[in-house]
């Protein structure tokens, strides 16, 4: 009995184990995919501010 016992234990020990790696995968997928989407962003937005600004450096002021 003492045997069957530790047995499942360890097997849900084993089956914990799994699934916390599992988790962990996901939550590295999804901060790389946030990652890539602030970086994309702030790359437009970049951009879109470059071309608001006189490649002559020179500014009108009023």
């Amino acid at each position: 009995m003492q045997q069957h016992s530790i047995g499942n234990l360890q097997h849900r020990m084993n089956a914990s184990e799994v699934a916390r790696e599992r988790l962990k995968n996901q939550w590295t997928r999804g901060d790389d995919a946030i990652r890539s989407f602030i970086g994309t962003w702030f790359q437009m937005s970049k951009d879109e501010v470059d071309t608001c600004i006189q490649p002559s450096g020179h500014f009108d002021y009023y």
